[in-house]
C-alpha cells in the first residue's frame, strides 16, 4: 500500500526507433555516468526519474513538458523495473507543506539545461556537491525530476538534501530511505 511521500524510482529503458528513444539513450547514459562517478561503480547508479506518490492514485512528477501530478494507471510499470522507496522520517515530515508546494511547483517547466549541467559539471569537471550553473538554472525555478523531489522533501523539514540531488540519491542512501518494493 502507498503512503504519501512513497517514492517511485525508474529505470528507463530505450531503444532505437523511434528517434525520441534514441534520444533517451543518450539522455540516460549521461545520467548513468553522473551516477556512476558521483556513487561509485558497484552503486545503484541507473535510476533515471523519481516520483513522489501524493493521493489517490496520484504521483508528483517533473518531466518535460513540466512539473505536474500524474495517475498511477498513466505509468506502465509493467515494462519498466521500478522500486518503490520510503523516507525513513515521512511520519515527521510536514505534508500540508510538501503538498503546497507540490501545488506550487505544477506547471512549471523542466530544466533541461540542468541535464547538461549535471553532466558537464560532474562527469567532467568533477563537482558534485556545488550547485553549479552552466547552462540550466540549477534549482532556482525550474527543476529536474530529483531536485524537485529534494525541493519538497526540504520544505516538509527533511534533514538532509544535498544541493545537487540526483535520482540515484533515493536508493544509495539506506539511512534515509527504505526500499519497500522491488
Amino acid at each position: 500500500m502507498l503512503k504519501f511521500g512513497d517514492i517511485l524510482v525508474t529505470y528507463g529503458s530505450f531503444g532505437l526507433w523511434p528517434p525520441r528513444r534514441l534520444l533517451l539513450w543518450i539522455v540516460y547514459n549521461g545520467i548513468y555516468l553522473y551516477q556512476k562517478k558521483k556513487w561509485g561503480e558497484y552503486s545503484d547508479y541507473k535510476p533515471t526519474h523519481v516520483r513522489m506518490y501524493d493521493k489517490d492514485g496520484f504521483f508528483f512528477e517533473s518531466t518535460t513538458p513540466n512539473c505536474r501530478f500524474i495517475h498511477t494507471s498513466k505509468l506502465d510499470l509493467d515494462k519498466k523495473k521500478y522500486l518503490i522507496v520510503r523516507c525513513k522520517k515521512i511520519d515527521k515530515l510536514n505534508r500540508t507543506l510538501m503538498r503546497e508546494k507540490m501545488n506550487d511547483l505544477e506547471g512549471t517547466p523542466y530544466d533541461i539545461g540542468d541535464l547538461a549541467d549535471f553532466f558537464i559539471t560532474g562527469v567532467l569537471l568533477g563537482y558534485f556537491k556545488d550547485n553549479i550553473s552552466l547552462i540550466g538554472d540549477r534549482t532556482k525555478k525550474y527543476l529536474v525530476c530529483s531536485t524537485a523531489l529534494g525541493t519538497i522533501l526540504k520544505v516538509g523539514g527533511f534533514p538532509i538534501i544535498p544541493q545537487v540531488t540526483d535520482p540515484a540519491f533515493f536508493v544509495n542512501r539506506p539511512d534515509l530511505f527504505t526500499i519497500i518494493k522491488e
